[in-house]
């Protein structure tokens, strides 16, 4: 983006803003999940549900992690990873224990999401291990 700025300043800082627009509303979406995640599903208290994907970031900031793009990264990939494993774990429950008869059912093996929950654990652990 360094010679699209020295041809248009004003396409360099366009492309600027949307870059950042798109990071924030990936961010605030991907919080939002987590959110209702462990306020809804785990029942964790709505205030702490709330600090966490709020705070966590300026927490990175000020513990010494200045590079904004290590801390999307690390983020990203970790949060994902722990929300995907909660998401395996509450699909899981529900078969188990839900109430409610669906109108249509994904059958997965048990394998399989052991598996899969097993891969997402290595890549958080890669993740936060690169991270630090």
């Amino acid at each position: 983006i360094p010679n699209l700025v020295k041809i248009s300043p004003f396409w360099g800082i366009a492309t600027d803003l949307l870059g950042i627009t798109l990071i924030l509303t990936s961010y605030f979406i991907v919080g939002l999940g987590l959110r209702n995640i462990l306020f809804f599903d785990w029942k964790v208290k709505n205030i702490i549900s709330w600090s966490f994907p709020i705070f966590l970031p300026v927490f990175l900031y000020f513990a010494g992690f200045t590079n904004f793009i290590r801390i999307i990264s690390f983020l990203g990939a970790g949060i994902l990873g722990i929300e995907s494993i909660l998401n395996l774990i509450i699909h899981h429950l529900a078969q188990k224990r839900g109430a409610l008869k669906p109108a249509f059912q994904v059958k997965v093996p048990l394998g399989l999401k052991i598996c899969l929950a097993i891969f997402l654990v290595i890549g958080v652990g890669l993740e936060i291990a690169k991270f630090f």
